[in-house]
């Protein structure tokens, strides 16, 4: 799932503040179970 936003944090940890592009690949197990994030990175 490709999302964009605008990341502003107090103290910069790992990604720069900023317009970012990232991306989540979402699995579950089953129909009735939740989606849960599996993986990310850029997207």
């Amino acid at each position: 799932m490709p999302v964009e936003f605008d990341l502003e944090q107090r103290e910069t940890v790992l990604m720069s503040n900023g317009h970012t592009v990232w991306g989540y690949l979402l699995a579950r197990n089953s129909d009735g179970e939740p989606w849960l994030i599996d993986d990310q990175g850029a997207g």
